[in-house]
């Protein structure tokens, strides 16, 4: 049982990088601490095994270290 556990962590982590770089040049609404952003995904970084984004917003700021939680609609 343990092992099929990680054989499906394992799927999920592959599933959701695949996602993630699939974000790579679509533009996003991210929901933040204190609001939502609109942005294009321009790089994916794994961490631990986990992807995140980096998002440049329409105001020029940059977003790290996005979850693909966080993303509302992709446009």
């Amino acid at each position: 049982t343990q092992l099929l556990n990680d054989k499906l962590d394992s799927l999920l982590t592959f599933q959701a990088g695949g996602q993630a770089v699939g974000l790579i040049g679509k533009t996003v609404e991210v929901r933040t601490d204190s609001s939502t952003v609109v942005g294009q995904v321009t790089t994916t970084v794994f961490r631990d095994g986990t992807p995140e984004l980096v998002v440049l917003a329409e105001n020029g700021e940059i977003l790290t270290e996005v979850s693909l939680g966080q993303i509302l609609i992709v446009r």
